[in-house]
């Protein structure tokens, strides 16, 4: 089995690839994100009770910058740089 807990999109997206890419997950609980707010240029699909990973290279997650900074300067998410 595949979960999430508190994780973010890209964490998501990994944990798809990673369940769809093993043979032996047979089960998976990745949904966490779809309580996120949306920072992405696309979502990660869920059709019929499947997540679907992103076609695109990598773990096909872009960030939206205008909508990030959006997020940042409403104080939905926390940012500071070290």
């Amino acid at each position: 089995m595949v979960g999430s807990m508190l994780d973010c999109y890209i964490a998501s997206a990994a944990s798809i690839h990673f369940a769809v890419s093993t043979e032996n997950v047979i089960l998976s609980d990745i949904d966490m994100d779809l309580d996120l707010q949306d920072h992405i240029v696309d979502k990660l699909e869920f059709v019929n009770g499947c997540r679907i990973p992103n076609s695109d290279y990598g773990l096909g997650v872009e960030l939206d910058s205008l909508k990030l900074n959006n997020l940042i300067k409403s104080g939905v998410i926390k940012y500071s740089e070290v």
